[in-house]
């Protein structure tokens, strides 16, 4: 199988109550079919690691996120479309207040505590982190 390198930003979204939201990935999706996740996507050329998440955000929740700061990174290696990706994830942290409309890749969402989340099954490298 083919080797790529793939670059993607990933945001702890929190609101008032102090949990954290979390995306599940569509039935139709390349990786990670019916897990949970946090905001996240490819870099787009010429994209800024902020305007990725930002975008990513906007694009996967219908809103904006405020306080956005980074706080690590991660790797982790999937299969999808064909290809082993190493993929470098930067992970942010920042608050989101609004109403969610999702998009065609997510079929739910759900606001929990950290504590909440790990019992869920959630896409690769997320429950290490």
């Amino acid at each position: 199988m083919e080797k790529k390198i793939s670059i993607a930003c990933s945001a702890f979204l929190e609101n008032n109550e102090n949990k954290f939201l979390f995306l599940k990935r569509g039935e139709n999706s390349s990786w990670g079919k019916n897990q949970w996740q946090l905001a996240e996507g490819k870099m787009e050329w010429g994209e800024t690691p902020e305007q990725n998440i930002q975008r990513e955000i906007f694009e996967e929740t219908g809103s904006k996120a405020t306080g956005l700061t980074f706080i690590d990174y991660q790797t982790v290696n999937i299969q999808a479309k064909g290809f082993d990706w190493h993929v470098l994830r930067m992970i942010f942290k920042g608050k989101l207040n609004a109403k969610i409309k999702l998009d065609e890749e997510h079929s739910e969402f759900a606001w929990w505590t950290l504590q909440e989340a790990l019992k869920q099954d959630l896409v690769v490298g997320l429950k290490e982190f």
